[in-house]
């Protein structure tokens, strides 16, 4: 298990007074300093740092922190949030959906919602009840084991230095720490997430055409989110030992900005060896949410232009359906899908104006298209089925294949739970569901495991310490309590 630094304290590797210029290093970073070859990318650093450091047990290390850009300002200002519906991005990003919390005329819920949703009713004034938590202080930083942190030879030099001889290693600096958000009522939201899995899912697939897999739905339950951050992912192939700095850039902010964000320093990294390192977030999108907060008359003044909108932990419930419910709604999508481009060839053709035939236009619709320009957007996103026989047709929709781009958000990312939730489902052939959290594979996550055991490792470690409970065609986990002699 790695250790958490906090530079305010004592550490073996450095003195008190360099403790004091490590606890300087707070607020957003927005520049990587590199010469042309201090870097080469030997592949997505994304899946080396998730590699080590899942086992933190702290749930799902995100390697984008912040939201998507094209979500509404009230849900950029935030990020992730308890509550939150969404899938994780091949690239490590969250992709957001909905909120379970919120009603659906809430501006960062989208205007189309599941089939019957009904926001989940909250006690206590409305309010979700969550435990929150400063676990990282200013200074802080997360490292691999290989991965040492040493006094620079700079009496004067104000930030981090990293030096490592491993094959892999990564390193999380938070330069104005971070806080710990969690809920403390998991049943109910487990107990919500049965009840709404299966429309879930088709307004997944179906309206949005996401093309998610099943299981590739997360609600968040807790997060870590920050103001800023540094993330740096190392591959030496040479063995050759990696040097890291994590320091204060100069005064080099673009001028188009303003005077906005004096109070905020940029910070940025200087590497050596095969390194993939980055810092966030963007000035420009601080810019932006700033802006727009004091448009909606929303005082940001004591953030100092700061925003806790950066996730860098996620911990959610992971639901999947039984393969059979699953390729129920596959089938209900395809038929839909079908029959919404029959009615579309049924419309009525005009020719063109010219009689060439090479344009045409609906009836009634007063748009002329060419090739798939007058198709609905629907059309775009939905499955399609080749056009056979109506024999062919049906027995195709039976077997729906998605297709996925690895680099799209529909894509999910592989999850610790994915491998967990399949046998489950086969113990249990004839539940409906599975929902599993973090805290179960987290669990038994061991200090001796310095990256992430197989799948196959996790979910027998899972099963020898949690009691498989089964309850109105649901399955779940609950750990085993200790018998006291």
């Amino acid at each position: 298990m790695f250790p958490i630094h906090d530079d305010n304290q004592p550490h073996q590797t450095h003195s008190r007074a360099e403790d004091k210029r490590d606890h300087d290093v707070s607020a957003a970073a927005i520049s990587v300093a590199q010469t042309e070859t201090d870097v080469i990318y030997t592949g997505p650093g994304n899946k080396i740092y998730e590699k080590h450091f899942r086992p933190l047990q702290r749930g799902f290390p995100l390697w984008i922190p912040g939201p998507d850009r094209c979500l509404p300002l009230a849900y950029r200002r935030n990020g992730v949030s308890i509550g939150d519906v969404g899938t994780i991005t091949p690239g490590g990003a969250f992709s957001f959906m909905f909120n379970i919390f919120l009603p659906a005329a809430h501006p960062i819920n989208p205007p189309e919602l599941p089939v019957g949703f009904e926001p989940l009713d909250l006690p206590h004034g409305g309010t979700v009840d969550t435990f929150q938590y400063s676990e990282f202080g200013p200074g802080t930083f997360l490292a691999s084991p290989t991965v040492e942190k040493v006094r620079s030879s700079d009496p004067l030099f104000r930030g981090m230095t990293f030096k490592t001889y491993s094959a892999e290693g990564a390193i999380l600096t938070f330069p104005d720490g971070a806080v710990t958000h969690n809920a403390l009522n998991i049943l109910s939201i487990r107990t919500y997430t049965q009840a709404y899995l299966a429309s879930w899912y088709r307004f997944a697939n179906g309206l949005h055409g996401r093309k998610l897999k099943n299981g590739g739905l997360h609600v968040v339950t807790g997060c870590d989110k920050a103001t800023s951050w540094g993330m740096a992912a190392i591959s030496n192939f040479d063995a050759e030992r990696h040097s890291l700095k994590y320091y204060r850039s100069p005064d080099n902010r673009d001028s188009k900005l303003g005077n906005a964000h004096a109070s905020i320093p940029l910070y940025e990294w200087e590497c050596t060896g095969h390194t993939e390192a980055k810092v966030g977030p963007d000035l420009q999108e601080i810019e932006e949410l700033r802006h727009a907060a004091e448009e909606a008359g929303i005082d940001v003044g004591g953030r100092q232009g700061k925003f806790y909108n950066q996730c860098l932990f996620l911990r959610t419930l992971n639901p999947a359906l039984s393969e059979d419910e699953y390729k129920a709604i596959e089938r209900e999508i395809a038929i839909e899908s079908e029959a919404h481009d029959h009615q579309r060839r049924a419309r009525p053709k005009l020719r063109a104006a010219d009689g060439s035939g090479t344009g045409t236009q609906e009836a009634g619709s007063g748009q002329q298209s060419e090739s798939n320009s007058g198709k609905d957007s629907a059309d775009l996103l939905a499955p399609k089925i080749e056009s056979r026989s109506s024999e062919s047709q049906l027995l195709a929709l039976g077997n729906v294949t998605w297709l996925e781009n690895p680099w799209m958000p529909n894509s999910r990312r592989a999850h610790p739970a994915d491998h967990l939730n399949k046998h489950l489902l086969e113990l249990y052939p004839h539940c409906n569901a599975v929902i599993t959290h973090d805290n179960d594979w987290c669990a038994v996550v061991s200090d001796s495991d310095k990256i992430m055991p197989s799948p196959e490792e996790i979910t027998r470690r899972v099963l020898a310490t949690h009691d498989v409970v089964e309850r109105d065609g649901l399955v779940y986990l609950e750990l085993k309590r200790k018998i006291e002699t």
